[in-house]
């Protein structure tokens, strides 16, 4: 039952992290792997997988307070309890389709990131549809199934491209650039001032990718 696994997973991992020194990796990774379950534990909690908001409250009842006692709150069988906790596991087994509980429970400092990612990614509804730019879209072919082989050159080729442009990787390559900078070259993009403009042109032109990065560079050492 993912319930009582990932309960289980929780107090263990919150047992076996008292054996290492503060600051050390195996502790920093302990206690990384205990903030995936309790996010996993939050997105339960929250209920946005269930259909009525009262059915999240009568599990978590039931999984804290047991079965039997679960049916004499809510005046009802103890059979009714227990398949309502069943239908909630499998439903959100369906919802999250890995075994992200094993996957927190093996990962190491560097894929850890990734587990969680896809955590987000199978259970966030707005992420799903935020996946990329929106404007970018448009652009973007319309998901079906082909029948044909795949080459894998072909799929690499593909997800290389979907990587380089993903709201997450753009914004990772944002947040590596200097802000004041940044704030310098918009500033110039979206200037109406005629000083600007000799910039703002050379800025354009290689935003559209009608400049080479030498030519770029030559262009800009015109200006100094």
């Amino acid at each position: 039952m993912f319930f009582k696994r990932l309960e289980k997973l929780i107090l263990a991992t919150k047992k076996e992290l008292k054996a290492f020194q503060s600051g050390s990796a195996e502790y920093d990774l302990l206690y990384r792997k205990i903030a995936c379950y309790e996010a996993v534990l939050d997105y339960i909690k929250k209920g946005s997988w269930a259909k009525r908001v009262g059915a999240v409250e009568r599990i978590m009842y039931a999984l804290k307070n047991g079965y039997s006692e679960a049916a004499e709150h809510y005046g009802t069988s103890i059979c009714s309890i227990k398949s309502s906790v069943y239908q909630a596991n499998v439903k959100i087994m369906s919802i999250i389709a890995f075994d992200v509980l094993n996957m927190i429970e093996k990962s190491n400092a560097d894929n850890l990131t990734a587990v969680m990612q896809l955590f987000h990614f199978r259970t966030d509804v707005d992420m799903k549809g935020n996946l990329f730019p929106l404007e970018l879209k448009a652009y973007m072919s319309s998901p079906k199934r082909i029948e044909r082989s795949i080459e894998i050159d072909e799929i690499i080729s593909c997800l290389t491209l979907l990587n380089s442009v993903t709201l997450w990787s753009l914004a990772d390559k944002v947040e590596a650039v200097d802000s004041n900078i940044m704030s310098h070259i918009l500033y110039i993009i979206n200037s109406t001032d005629p000083d600007a403009f000799n910039e703002q042109s050379i800025y354009f032109r290689f935003i559209r990718g009608f400049m080479t990065q030498q030519e770029l560079q030559t262009e800009l050492q015109k200006l100094k």
